[in-house]
């Protein structure tokens, strides 16, 4: 890319992110006593409690258990601790370590034994002092000479006459005297064998160095020992002469257990005596792995079998009980050994064992702390320390004192400037940076102050990230972390720019630049770091941290607990299905884990997931959630495997539920469980298939669950029986299940086909008669009828009708029918008509009827929504309702009677506000209002785009509606006391305030219908949905703004703006009140780390809930972008003229273009969000190409309408139209120190840069958004555009491109065909001269941003093509075209996706702007000016001329 822009700023690409390791080094194993990890830190608890028991012990002995998850560091703890010991005291005592792993199949105790005294062996082979070994060798070689002298005696004494032999006097001299020769040997080697026999009686430790060899020998066979000798029949006569001829065969069998222990025993003994200073000790690991040959014993008899975590072997299906009690078995058949043995024996475990020590505690046998001398259990990484409750403390200080250098400890002592009570933090690294400085080229102090804060903002989320996928694990934590350690010779090879940093006196001479480390993040791995931060940064605040006292298990336990949650998002869940986590099933279960999980539900209920109101589960993720969660895992295999099940993740619970069904059936068949306990278990089964996405195996399992209770209700056992309300409510719960799950395998007949059973199965009058309460209260009997009406519109046939309208609604009356009274409000009826209005909504038609109780005689979504609202208002109090005859005749008549019924729905709302000081306010069940609001919002969503056309869009309309809503607002915003009070209606006098506007148009009804939704969802804590509602409004107000001005029609800029404030300062109330304020503690945090005062002010973006609030506020800079770059909008206010109110607009336009969020300094955390973003820098982007090339006096002018003309006037000229366009292009551009005169080559830099970032922008949301298949986030209209500006961006492009390459001789004549150049360009085009230097930098510039895209992606014929396309689309999916079939089918009724978080808002500005033709208009213009495209002439398809 070409750097010499100077205009290079706007680009918006994130860079890099990488930070300089100072203090790193790869090290894969676990430390030992000879070499540390020197990333290893211990808490100094532990280190001092078995440093202690070690170093004080005054018995030198004892046995010690350390304990904790597996990869927590036990054995590197335990060697860290005696490295240090021997480092300490050098001199004295030296502690020498014997590790043993026990991670192998069936380990018994004489096995463990033999490896003891084989290591036992080497370690006092190694310690023998020099003298020792000089005996050894020297025996050795006296052994080895006497046999050779033996040899040579009898080869010599066996010859018959040695003289005639001797060539020599000296050989015959040396023969002839040999006797005495032999004599001296023999002395020698006598007095060699004596002290060979002393020295062990001398030096005990030699002794003890003989026996443990003797041990070793016979330690696995059996000796035998034979002295016999074989000679020649002379050497036999000689031999036997000697007496050497005597054989003698001695045979030792293997050493037993006893034998075994005893030596040791003796030969630690004599260690002991030796006083070597030298102490042994044993460190017998793996203890969490060993296997057990028990699994028949303890598993078989029982009658409920345990839950078995699966290990890493397959071959280890045992349960946490069995391998404990396989390894307390072990250890203590060896008390005596250790309980005697004069050394340290060191056991390291899994936290199963010191669950196992803790159960101890109240055994009256104390077998376990009978054994050991100690217990030691280290805590996750996310327990943080008694002195702060901070979960992600531990993990702060292992990636800080990785980047920090390694003598910083010392610099904190001798410096004033960092802080000392956390050595190694993201404060003190801020700092240490700050002082340290580095820079990249041509940055400002201003512009370095702001990067070093967002890389430290980036990292406070890399840790939260590493925290959370590590599971307070250290060794997960190296893991993950050394994934993106990258080398600055790499980084440089790839282009990346790293920053130069001042010489800081800690490298060493031999340390070259291109061997340092870096800790390095591209694009997708921010993205992805940055989501897992704004998933459970509320999750570590709120949970984790106040509850980091509660022990670490529980810790451990929330970071899998919440994960496991997380994977449930593509389905709804219920707490059956929280039954079945792992944790809830393990044996030694936390007590109050039960408890917990609650908590974490009920606060994720306030800020992840939402309830299902009447559903078959009682939670869902929203779809905005769902959808993110997609993306990350089909672009990170990491984030795949993180958030959604495999089939090993519940083969556990799987193998449970299949062992209880094995054991209780018996030879014949039978079952000694209950049918429905049996049924119970498939039903489970069914869940966990489910899960994993096995349908058809969910289908057998539930299938199987299903005959075995049908048959209580087809031969009317059921009427003798206790429990028959419950089998009827779990028969219908598991046929509900067996039909979504035949249609999420596309079975689609045989889910209808099963609904319809169970619907004629409930309507039984038997069943109905015996059983009112169940019937009457129960909340999903109803749900066959609907999820049959829905699954019907996905069968290939008509689809719905009137007839089954009638027929699904006779269904409800049938079943409910005797308990509906209409004088009272009735959830269950409320509920029915609401997802019968979600079913029609999507349908998008409207069926006339008959039933004189369907408002105004049409089954529609309008009319099921407000029979929905009716039903939830009671008669007497509410003042409505069908069975009233006048109210009846309301409902039939036209729109001014339904002026009525709106104004007391209203009033009703009202009284579901439960301000404190009012004592009239009536108390209801927020579930009531829950329901309320659903109904509420889905009528705003049906009044939006019910429009009869343009016309009803008028600018006076909306001043109007801006100043009374927002006069209203403000009025309502303090109450007595001055108390902030936002549960409130909107309908409180309502007449004084909107005479003319609550009913004038639906636009307006839409607006108060979300208003009161959002004020309905805060009185039901369901503030997540309220926050919803708010962005509802800013983005109706933004369509009621577009369409004024492409009317032409004159806007005061300021009132909308003002109420959208408005609006918005409500939504940040129920954002924050949303994630229970906790953003406040962040502020906090964030001010600490940077070292700013209490009253010091940070940015506001830099919050982890930032994703929640972008897209409002992106919302409104369209607006106010829209607003100002029109001619028809009045920016007039009291005390500010029309000119310096656009100039103040602009100016603020100006400065969040400049901002890190638009420039590419901004970190995304979502998808969503970084599309968004994406999208409007593009309409920025846009809006000053508009600005700069549009022709002087043309209004009604497009980008894409670019002449050469027009593009050569404003490169030799330049084009601002007014003089405040000029004073907004100055304080965009001219702020980065650029010259003040605009010449030739500056707007040609200008023009490249915001083309190519408008390219890059928009191929970034394409790769994000057009590979995810059937997205609810984006819908067709969205694609296409973002298809269109991209179309419009192409287009410059290829003119630009064209213009600097045309004055190439060879290119002309190309290049007046394919710009199909007018007469006037023709003219004007031959003076162009080339620019071979530009036209090159632009192609490379163009083709480095698009990366991953391709050509196309500046082809303006494909991209128009593709606009087309994506309108088609849309105007399909509301027109049950085959775009509503491929939509519907992926939708399902009872995980209640057709009331989401995003699809049925978007479908009603989609029909909005259908109902408007904004889409045909559009899609029309482009067919108009593409239908002459070459590629559909036949004349240039090898066709001849005629």
């Amino acid at each position: 890319m070409n750097n010499s822009n100077p205009f290079e700023w706007i680009h918006t690409d994130n860079e890099r992110i990488s930070f300089r390791l100072r203090n790193f080094t790869f090290f894969h194993r676990s430390s030992t006593e000879e070499a540390i990890d020197p990333k290893y830190r211990p808490e100094s608890n532990p280190l001092h409690q078995l440093s202690n028991w070690l170093k004080e012990n005054q018995s030198d002995s004892g046995t010690y258990l350390i304990t904790g998850y597996r990869g927590a560091g036990k054995s590197s703890f335990v060697n860290y601790t005696i490295n240090e010991l021997n480092k300490k005291d050098p001199g004295n005592t030296q502690y020498i370590p014997i590790s043993i792993s026990l991670g192998q199949e069936n380990m018994q105790e004489i096995e463990i034994l033999r490896i003891l005294a084989k290591n036992l062996k080497n370690k006092l082979e190694d310690g023998r002092s020099w003298w020792m070994k000089v005996v050894e060798a020297l025996h050795s070689f006296i052994a080895v000479a006497y046999i050779l002298f033996t040899m040579l005696t009898v080869m010599i004494l066996t010859l018959p006459d040695i003289p005639d032999y001797c060539e020599s006097d000296w050989l015959c001299t040396l023969i002839g005297n040999w006797k005495n020769v032999s004599i001296a040997i023999l002395a020698f080697v006598g007095v060699e064998a004596v002290m060979n026999y002393m020295l062990p009686q001398i030096s005990p430790y030699y002794r003890a160095y003989k026996q443990i060899r003797k041990l070793c020998a016979r330690l696995n066979a059996t000796i035998t020992q034979e002295t016999a000798m074989q000679w020649t029949d002379k050497i036999k006569e000689l031999t036997s002469i000697l007496g050497l001829s005597r054989s003698k065969t001695q045979t030792t069998p293997p050493a037993s257990i006893q034998e075994i222990e005893f030596e040791l025993i003796k030969v630690l003994d004599l260690v002991k005596r030796a006083k070597t200073c030298r102490r042994f000790i044993f460190i017998i690991d793996e203890l969490d792995k060993v296997d057990t040959n028990h699994r028949n014993i303890t598993d078989a008899d029982r009658q409920f079998p345990e839950y078995e975590k699966l290990t890493t072997r397959p071959e280890q299906h045992v349960s946490s009980r069995a391998r404990t009690q396989q390894v307390l078995s072990i250890i203590a058949s060896m008390k005596f050994f250790l309980s005697t043995a004069k050394a340290y024996f060191i056991f390291i475990a899994g936290r199963e064992l010191y669950e196992a020590f803790q159960a101890d505690l109240c055994d009256r046998d104390f077998s376990i702390s009978s054994i050991f001398n100690g217990v030691l259990n280290l805590e996750s990484f996310l327990n943080g320390n008694n002195s702060r409750n901070n979960s992600t403390l531990r993990t702060e200080e292992f990636v800080c004192s990785l980047l920090l250098p390694p003598g910083f400890k010392q610099e904190i002592v001798s410096s004033q400037y960092y802080n000392p009570s956390q050595a190694f933090s993201l404060k003190n690294y801020y700092r240490f940076r700050k002082a340290h400085k580095d820079w990249t080229e041509n940055e400002t102090n201003e512009e370095r102050e702001m990067r070093l804060k967002q890389e430290l903002l980036f990292l406070n989320r890399f840790i939260t990230y590493l925290a959370f996928i590590s599971n307070g694990s250290p060794k997960k934590l190296t893991l993950f972390f050394e994934k993106y350690v990258r080398s600055k010779e790499y980084l440089t090879q790839k282009n990346i720019r790293l920053p130069h940093e001042e010489a800081d006196g800690s490298e060493e001479e031999s340390d070259l630049p291109t061997k340092r480390l870096y800790l390095s993040f591209g694009r997708q791995s921010i993205q992805k770091i940055n989501f897992i931060h704004y998933l459970l940064y509320p999750i570590f605040q709120t949970l984790l941290n106040q509850n980091s006292d509660f022990g670490d298990k529980l810790m451990v336990s929330t970071s899998f607990l919440v994960t496991h949650i997380l994977k449930l998002h593509n389905n709804g869940f219920s707490w059956r299905n929280l039954e079945q986590i792992p944790e809830l099933q393990e044996l030694n279960k936390t007590p109050e884990m039960r408890e917990y999980v609650s908590t974490v539900i009920n606060f994720m209920n306030h800020s992840l997931v939402t309830t299902i109101p009447c559903g078959l589960y009682h939670y869902k993720f929203p779809m905005r959630i769902i959808e993110e969660i997609s993306y990350q895992s089909k672009i990170s295999g990491e984030m795949s495997t993180l958030f959604n099940f495999s089939s090993i993740d519940l083969q556990s619970l799987k193998n449970q539920y299949l062992e209880i069904i094995r054991q209780n059936t018996t030879a014949d068949g039978t079952h000694d469980y209950s049918q429905y306990a049996l049924a119970s278990i498939h039903h489970s089964l069914g869940d966990l298939f489910t899960l994993e996405e096995n349908y058809s195996a969910a289908i057998r399992a539930y299938e199987r669950c299903i005959e075995l209770v049908v048959p209580i209700f087809e031969d009317y056992s059921y009427a003798k029986m206790v429990q028959a309300e419950n089998y009827l409510l779990f028969l219908n719960r598991s046929m509900l299940k067996l039909g979504i799950a035949h249609e999420k395998r596309k079975t689609d007949n045989s889910a209808f086909i099963l609904y319809d059973e169970l619907v004629t199965l409930l309507k039984r009058t038997d069943l109905k008669g015996k059983y009112p309460a169940l019937y009457r209260d129960t909340r999903t009997l109803h749900l066959a009828i609907l999820a049959k009406l829905f699954v019907l519109e996905k069968i290939d046939t008509e689809g719905i009708g009137l007839v089954h309208l009638e027929e699904a609604y006779n269904d409800f009356r049938g079943i409910r029918g005797r308990y509906m009274d209409p004088g009272k409000s009735d959830l269950i009826e409320a509920d029915f008509f609401r997802k019968m209005g979600d079913i029609l909504y999507y349908k998008n038609r409207t069926f006339k009827t008959a039933i004189q109780d369907i408002p105004y005689g049409e089954f529609s979504a309008r009319n099921c929504y407000l029979k929905s609202i009716l039903r939830l208002m009671e008669q007497g109090q509410d003042g409505v309702s069908p069975e009233n005859p006048e109210d009846r005749e309301n409902l039939k008549k036209g729109e001014e009677e339904e002026r009525t019924v709106i104004s007391r729905i209203f009033h009703a709302a009202e009284r579901f506000k439960q301000l404190t000081n009012e004592q009239e306010a009536t108390n209801r069940r927020d579930n009531i209002s829950y329901h309320f609001a659903l109904a509420c919002e889905s009528l705003g969503n049906v009044y939006l785009y019910d429009s009869k056309g343009s016309d009803n869009y008028e600018a006076d309309k909306l001043h109007a509606f801006c100043t009374e809503f927002n006069e209203f607002i403000q009025s309502k915003m303090l109450q007595a006391e001055e108390q902030p009070v936002f549960e409130w209606s909107l309908i409180e006098r309502k007449e004084r305030y909107f005479p003319n506007t609550v009913t004038a148009s639906n636009f307006s009804k839409a607006i108060f219908f979300y208003w009161t939704a959002a004020v309905l969802y805060n009185v039901s804590c369901e503030r997540g949905a309220a926050t919803k509602c708010h962005k509802n409004i800013i983005y109706s107000l933004l369509l009621y703004v577009r369409t004024c001005l492409k009317n032409q029609e004159r806007i005061e800029g300021y009132k909308v703006l003002f109420l959208m404030e408005t609006v918005i300062q409500h939504f940040f109330i129920s954002l924050h009140r949303q994630k229970e304020h906790i953003h406040l503690a962040e502020l906090n945090h964030i001010q600490w780390t940077e070292s700013l005062e209490m009253y010091e002010t940070t940015d506001k973006e830099m919050l982890s809930n930032t994703p929640d609030m972008e897209e409002i506020i992106f919302l409104y800079q369209t607006t106010k972008l829209e607003l100002w770059r029109s001619s028809h909008t009045n920016w007039e206010k009291e005390g500010l003229s029309h000119l310096n109110g656009r100039i103040r607009i602009g100016r603020s336009l100006a400065k969040f273009y400049q901002s890190p969020l638009m420039t590419g300094h901004h970190l995304f955390q979502t998808m969503f969000s970084s599309t968004q973003l994406l999208k409007l820098k593009t309409r920025f982007n846009h809006s000053l190409l508009y600005m700069m090339l549009r022709p002087t006096g043309k209004t009604d002018w497009k980008l894409n309408e670019l002449t050469l003309k027009e593009l050569h006037e404003y490169i030799q000229n330049g084009n601002p139209e007014t003089q405040e366009d000029v004073r907004m292009l100055t304080e965009m551009y001219e702020i980065k120190r650029t010259e003040t005169k605009e010449a030739k080559e500056k707007r040609m830099d200008l023009l490249e840069i915001l083309i190519c970032d408008s390219m890059y922008c928009l191929s970034q949301i394409q790769n994000q958004i057009v590979p995810i298949q059937n997205s609810n986030l984006f819908n067709n209209s969205f694609k296409a555009d973002v298809f269109y500006l991209q179309y419009v961006t192409g287009t410059l492009y290829q003119k630009l491109y064209c213009y600097y390459a045309y004055g190439m001789t060879r290119n002309q004549t190309e290049i007046k065909r394919y710009l199909n150049l007018s007469p006037i360009d023709e003219n004007l085009v031959e003076n162009i001269e080339p620019d071979e230097k530009r036209r090159r930098n632009l192609y490379h510039r163009a083709s480095s941003l698009l990366r991953k895209g391709t050509p196309s992606y500046t082809n303006s014929a494909y991209l128009a093509e593709r606009c087309i396309h994506y309108y088609t689309k849309a105007r399909q999916a509301h027109s049950q075209g085959k775009t509503y079939q491929e939509t519907i089918r992926n939708l399902f009724f009872l995980d209640d996706d057709l009331n989401n978080d995003c699809l049925p808002f978007y479908m009603a500005v989609e029909r909005l702007e259908l109902a408007l033709n904004h889409i045909q208009e559009r899609e029309n213009y482009l067919k108009r000016l593409f239908q002459k495209n070459g590629l559909y002439q036949v004349s240039n398809y090898w066709v001849t001329e005629m």
